[in-house]
This record gives C-alpha cells, structure tokens and sequence, in this order.
C-alpha cells in the first residue's frame, strides 16, 4: 500500500508541473498557447507585405516559422514612415526580437530593426 500512495503522488507532481510548463488554458484565458521567442525575423506591414486582412489598416507584423503576428507593443510608424520607400508598406525588413507569442499576436519586449544593408550584424 506504501508503493502505492508514492507513486500516486510521483504522479500528482509529474501532471502539476507539466501544467505549470505548458500553461493552464482556464476559462479567462484568451490565448490556447504561449511561447518566449528571441529570433531574427522578417517584419513588415501585416496588410501591404504579409497579406494579412484581419486588423483594418497597416498594422506591424512579425513571421516567426512560417507564420504571421500582429506586434502588440510598438507601433509601425514608430519606426519611421511606414509608406517610404524602405518603410514596413514597400519592403520587408529583418530585425531581431524578443518577446511571446500568445495566441495569434506577438507580445514585444524588445525590437531591434536592422539597416537594410546591415548584413554583418545579422550574422
């Protein structure tokens, strides 16, 4: 009977922490997943450059594997004229960030863009 209340409870513990890991999905929660990322990625114009329709206007957007975010935490002319002929509309620029995808949005902490013939300090 002893074997068996320590391994019930090795499994208790096992289950709690695979759920503090992975991220509980309550009720009030909004998002299905959440991820930390620290990458180098394409950004642009959700709507102009990555064919986004989902947000009304040109909105900031990230591709992290394949995939399109919004950028919640910055805005797109934050970065200079978003319509200039190097902005987020006309050109896909690459810039290193960090921060956490939850659900279909990208919650920044940080946002480095680099110049377009920067290529020494992407590598």
């Amino acid at each position: 009977m002893k074997h068996y209340s320590i391994g019930l409870t090795t499994l208790i513990l096992f289950i709690s922490s695979v759920t503090v890991v992975m991220g509980s999905t309550g009720a009030n929660d909004n998002y299905q997943y959440s991820m930390r990322i620290d990458l180098i990625v394409d950004t642009a114009c959700g709507m102009c450059q990555f064919g986004m329709d989902d947000e009304k206007g040109c909105v900031l957007a990230v591709e992290i594997n394949s995939e399109f975010y919004y950028v919640e935490g910055t805005n797109i002319d934050d970065h200079g004229d978003a319509h200039a002929k190097d902005g987020f509309c006309n050109s896909i620029r690459k810039a290193r960030v960090k921060g956490v995808i939850k659900g279909e949005r990208f919650f920044l902490e940080n946002f480095k863009l680099f110049e377009l013939n920067d290529k020494k300090s992407i590598e």
